[in-house]
C-alpha cells in the first residue's frame, strides 16, 4: 500500500457544519444567499464556510500537490491516467510523469460561491467510452449525513460542462433527463458522502446506482428509467427485486452488471434479473469465504478488473456520532475485498484499525482511508481515494 498523489494536510474541518441556501434548504445552490450552520455553536452564518484547506487545489508533481477531499476516481482505458473528482476540482493524474493537472476548478476554489458549473460539488465520476467524463454533482447536504440531491453532468477533457440529468431537488422521478430526480442519501447506514454510483457502457448508456432511492437507473437518449429495485422480493426480476443501498455499479459491456448493495454484492443479467453473488443483504460482518457464507459490513464502492475480479471497499463506522466532524468522518474500519466470478471473497487490504490511522506499508497490516475505488486495465493496481487524508493511494496487485 502506498501513496500515489497528495501531499497536503489531512482533513480537519473544525466546526460541524451543514450548507444551506437563503431559503434555509440544505442544497448548496449557485443562486441565492449561501450560508452555513455551525452545529457546535448553534448559529447560522452568512458567507462561505471556513473550509479554506479544502478550497485549494494545486497542479504539479503528484506527491507534493494539494488535493481537497478527493472522492471520485476513474482510470483511463489506456492505463496512463487517473481522473479524480474532489471538492475543489476535477483533475487528471498522469501516471507516467506523476503530475496533476486541473480539468475544471470549482467556483469556490476560484473565490466564488459554491461548486462547479451548474452549482454542485464533484463527487463520483465515470468515463465516456470516447473520452470525457460523467460527473456526479452533489448538493452537499450529506457531508454530515443530511439529505442531498444529485445532478449528473458531462465534462469534456478541455473543461466544458453540460447537464446530463437531474435537478437539485431531493426526490425520485423517471422521465425526461432534465426533470429526473436522484438522491445520494443512503438509508440505514452511516455514509460519509452524498453520491450516486456511475458506470458508462461501451454504447454510451449511463447506469446509475441511486442509493437514496434504492434503484438502478439507466440514462440514454435524454431519458431516465428505473430498471431494477423498488420491489419486495429480494432476488427477482428488475423492478420486483429489493435493492437496499446500491452504492456502486459496474458492468462487463456485454449486459452483465454487479452492484454493491449494503452488505451484499448483487449481480444483474441482461434480462435485468437480480441475484446475490456474495454476502447477505440483512446480515453484516467480516467473513471471507464463498458466496452467501461471506459477510460484509457496508460496501461503499465496487470496480471490476479485466480478468473478471470484483474489488470493493467495505467497512463500518466505529466512531461516536456526537464527536466533531473531523473525528466523525475518519472513524471507519475499512477493507479492500476481492470477489472472484464464483463469489469467493478474500480480504486483500486493511487491518480494521480506524481509518484515521492510515499509513503506507504492507496491505494487510495498515489502515485504509478510502471509499471510492478503481482498477487499472492491466490488473496490476487498485487505486482508491483517501478523502480525509487528501490523498490518492494504490494497492499493488501480485
Amino acid at each position: 500500500m502506498r501513496t500515489l498523489a497528495g501531499g497536503g494536510p489531512a482533513y480537519d474541518a473544525g466546526p460541524f457544519v451543514t450548507f444551506k441556501d437563503g431559503g434555509g434548504n440544505c442544497p448548496c445552490l449557485p443562486q441565492g444567499e449561501i450560508c452555513y450552520e455551525d452545529w457546535d455553536a448553534g448559529t447560522t452564518v452568512t458567507g462561505y464556510p471556513p473550509f479554506n484547506a479544502f478550497l485549494t487545489t494545486t497542479d504539479g508533481p503528484a506527491t507534493s500537490m494539494v488535493l481537497s477531499l478527493p472522492t471520485g476516481i476513474a482510470v483511463d482505458p489506456g492505463g496512463g491516467k487517473l481522473y479524480i473528482a474532489s471538492l475543489s476540482a476535477v483533475q487528471s493524474l498522469d501516471l507516467v510523469s506523476q503530475t496533476l493537472s486541473s480539468i475544471v476548478v470549482s467556483s469556490a476554489a476560484a473565490g466564488g460561491t459554491c461548486g462547479i458549473g451548474i452549482g454542485g460539488v464533484p463527487m463520483s465520476l465515470a468515463l465516456w467510452p470516447d473520452g470525457g467524463l460523467v460527473l456526479d454533482l452533489s448538493s452537499f447536504g450529506n457531508i454530515q449525513g443530511g439529505p442531498s440531491a444529485q445532478v449528473l453532468s458531462t465534462v469534456s477533457l478541455d473543461g466544458k460542462l453540460g447537464l446530463l440529468a437531474g435537478h437539485y431537488q431531493i426526490d425520485f422521478q423517471d422521465g425526461l433527463a432534465s426533470e429526473a430526480g436522484f438522491s445520494g442519501q443512503a438509508r440505514g447506514f452511516v455514509q460519509p458522502f452524498a453520491l450516486v454510483g456511475l458506470w458508462v457502457d461501451p454504447q454510451g448508456v449511463v447506469w446509475v446506482a441511486d442509493v437514496g432511492n434504492g434503484r438502478i437507473r439507466r440514462i440514454s437518449d435524454d431519458y431516465v428509467i428505473s430498471v431494477a429495485g423498488g420491489g419486495i422480493y429480494g432476488d427477482a426480476e428488475g423492478p420486483l427485486a429489493t435493492i437496499d443501498n446500491p452504492t456502486g455499479i459496474v458492468g462487463d459491456g456485454h449486459g452483465n452488471f454487479w452492484i454493491s448493495d449494503g452488505a451484499a454484492v448483487r449481480a444483474m443479467d441482461a434480462q435485468l434479473n437480480v441475484t446475490t453473488l456474495a454476502g447477505v443483504r440483512t446480515e453484516q460482518g467480516h467473513i471471507d469465504g464463498p458466496g452467501e457464507t461471506a459477510r460484509f459490513q457496508t460496501i461503499f464502492s465496487i470496480t471490476r478488473s479485466a480478468d473478471g475480479m470484483l474489488y470493493v471497499i467495505d467497512g463500518a463506522f466505529i466512531g461516536d456520532e456526537n464527536l466533531a466532524v473531523g473525528d466523525f468522518l475518519t472513524d471507519f474500519a475499512l477493507y479492500i475485498r476481492r470477489i472472484d466470478p464464483s463469489g469467493n471473497v478474500t480480504t486483500v487490504a486493511g487491518n480494521g484499525a480506524p481509518s484515521s490511522a492510515y499509513a503506507d506499508g504492507p496491505a494487510l497490516h495498515t489502515a485504509i482511508d478510502g471509499f471510492l475505488i478503481a482498477v487499472d486495465p492491466a490488473d496490476k493496481h487498485v487505486y482508491f481515494t483517501a478523502p480525509f487524508a487528501n490523498r490518492i493511494r494504490v494497492l499493488d496487485l501480485p
